[in-house]
């Protein structure tokens, strides 16, 4: 799996890049075993498998190396709270504590 994923995944090569909660094919991959998935391509099957390797799905909640990757709606409120926990400093020390703890895929 790793040497596909390393193959389908040339360098100089240009690619549309996905949001994770907006790749339909991953998702349906992370919360239904696979069911669903039958009627696409094995490529595309086989890029939504590679992306995956790099995130894990616990009990509903999507991780990447270690932090919660919050869905797209929830992350404005998840920005907008940890700026008011830190008494609204800057944008650039919001944007580091929140880098400790989310990743915005």
């Amino acid at each position: 799996m790793l040497i596909m994923c390393l193959i389908m995944n040339k360098p100089n090569q240009k690619k549309k890049k996905i949001n994770i909660w907006g790749d339909v094919i991953c998702m349906k991959l992370f919360t239904s075993d696979g069911f669903g998935v039958e009627n696409y391509d094995l490529a595309e099957k086989e890029r939504a498998r590679c992306k995956m390797m790099r995130y894990n799905w616990n009990n509903e909640v999507l991780m990447f190396q270690g932090l919660v990757v919050p869905k797209p709606k929830e992350r404005e409120r998840i920005v907008n709270d940890i700026h008011a926990k830190i008494d609204h400093f800057s944008e650039q020390k919001t944007f580091a504590e929140v880098k400790k703890k989310i990743f915005l895929a």
